[in-house]
């Protein structure tokens, strides 16, 4: 069984995602300033994990420092969505290959196992488990590739990029047709069959980038009607 992540690393993940949901949308405008004294408030938390979650926004690109001025928000575009999307699924399908003979069986079964019991969930809790298991999944697959430096590289942009799943799924069939294409691609590695998983796995990641493009161009449209107003 993998381990349950620590209260920081909990702590980090919801609030990451909670700042980069404010960006998407608008309310983080590029440009402003982000206070850590002023977000440790609103969140009810130390200043600590608040410029840690700053310092992995800066690494993704979505806020910068100045010096003297602090941490800003900086312009998130639906090109940079689609690069990290893109890149997503060359570095993922080139794992393929080795995952089908390093993954284990039973990482496989436990994710079977969480795929088939989830649907008895509904609402927000059927979202973040189908996000949980969208983690699981995509860091099963790059840390049985063997690729250390590849290992580092996804390590780094996978916050990013769930962050911006979980903020698209809008709805409960949207959340369950993502655990269906989990549950075809797991049933693909425990076949050893590599093409085909090749294949689940690009069109899996291709629905994803699709959904968050939606949220993203819907929530950019929103902000222009607002500031015309």
């Amino acid at each position: 069984m993998s381990a349950k992540p620590s209260h920081d690393e909990a702590l980090h993940s919801l609030l990451y995602r909670a700042l980069l949901e404010k960006i998407i949308s608008g309310e983080f405008a590029p440009g402003q300033r982000l206070v850590e004294e002023e977000l440790a408030r609103a969140y009810g938390v130390s200043r600590t994990p608040i410029r840690e979650v700053l310092l992995s926004l800066v690494k993704d690109g979505c806020v910068e420092r100045a010096r003297n001025c602090g941490a800003r928000v900086v312009a998130f575009t639906a090109e940079d969505v689609e690069e990290l999307f893109d890149l997503r699924t060359a570095l993922e399908v080139h794992c393929i290959s080795s995952v089908v003979r390093t993954v284990k069986v039973n990482e496989l079964l436990e994710l079977q196992h969480r795929l088939e019991a989830v649907d008895s969930k509904s609402g927000s809790r059927l979202r973040e488990e189908h996000a949980s298991i969208d983690l699981k999944l995509h860091h099963l697959i790059v840390e049985n590739s063997g690729n250390r430096r590849l290992i580092t590289q996804m390590r780094h942009l996978s916050l990013l990029i769930e962050s911006l799943q979980l903020t698209s799924f809008s709805s409960d069939d949207q959340a369950r047709k993502t655990g269906e294409q989990h549950l075809a691609i797991v049933c693909a590695l425990l076949r050893r069959d590599a093409e085909l998983a090749k294949r689940l796995l690009t069109e899996h990641i291709e629905y994803g980038k699709r959904n968050v493009l939606q949220m993203f161009i819907k929530s950019t449209y929103q902000q222009e009607l607002v500031a015309k107003e």
